[in-house]
Order: C-alpha cells, then sequence, then structure tokens
C-alpha cells in the first residue's frame, strides 16, 4: 500500500526511511499547520497525496508555502 509520511523532524525522517516524506516547517503538532489555517492546511495535504504520483523512488520533499 503506498504510504506519504508528515513530518516536521528530517533528521528523523532520514533515519527512518519511509518512502515518501514532505517535511513541513511548522511546529510539532502542527505538521500540516496552524490551527484555523485551512488554506494551508489543504495545500499541504495536497502536496502530500501528489507524492503518491512517484512510485519508483525513495522521495523526500519539503512544503514551501506560497502567498
Amino acid at each position: 500500500m503506498p504510504t506519504v509520511a508528515l513530518s516536521t523532524m528530517r533528521g528523523r525522517s532520514i533515519a527512518l526511511k519511509p518512502p515518501r516524506v514532505l517535511l513541513t516547517g511548522f511546529d510539532r503538532g502542527q505538521t500540516v499547520g496552524p490551527p484555523g489555517e485551512t488554506a494551508t492546511q489543504l495545500a499541504v495535504l495536497t502536496a502530500a497525496l501528489r507524492l503518491l504520483e512517484q512510485h519508483d523512488t525513495t522521495v523526500l520533499e519539503t512544503y514551501v508555502k506560497t502567498g
């Protein structure tokens, strides 16, 4: 089953070696964004789901908030 990990901790994510990781720059406990920022949260989740399109390699990407 394809999986995507969302993380705020780069070092731990690299050590665990999941197939796909989206690193976010938010605080621990707010991996998809601050409370109440639904547009940001939706953008993070969309970016994470897009990683599922990549099948052939380990993916480690960093989410960058735009706008």
